[in-house]
């Protein structure tokens, strides 16, 4: 089961613009952490990555690095624990 980390979207119409990007920690096949990316078009087919980091230290330097990169972006955080 995945947990929600945080989610951010990027809505700008007159540029045509409407993306979206979240990720999620869960558990893979065999127990171990894994971190989840999806984005994409919002109302279309989104893409994801996964990632299983060596560490709780670098599963959090990956998150934090995802949300200083999608606010550099353009994108406004949504939901999820770090959406504050």
């Amino acid at each position: 089961m995945e947990k929600l980390i945080a989610s951010w979207r990027s809505v700008e119409p007159e540029k045509n613009r409407f993306r979206f990007y979240a990720i999620n920690v869960g558990e893979d096949l065999w127990g171990d952490e894994v971190l989840v990316k999806r984005w994409g078009r919002v109302g279309c087919r989104k893409r994801e990555n996964y990632f299983w980091p060596d560490s709780y230290r670098e599963l959090m330097e990956m998150i934090e690095d995802i949300k200083e990169t999608r606010e550099e972006h353009g994108y406004r955080p949504e939901r999820g624990v770090m959406a504050n």
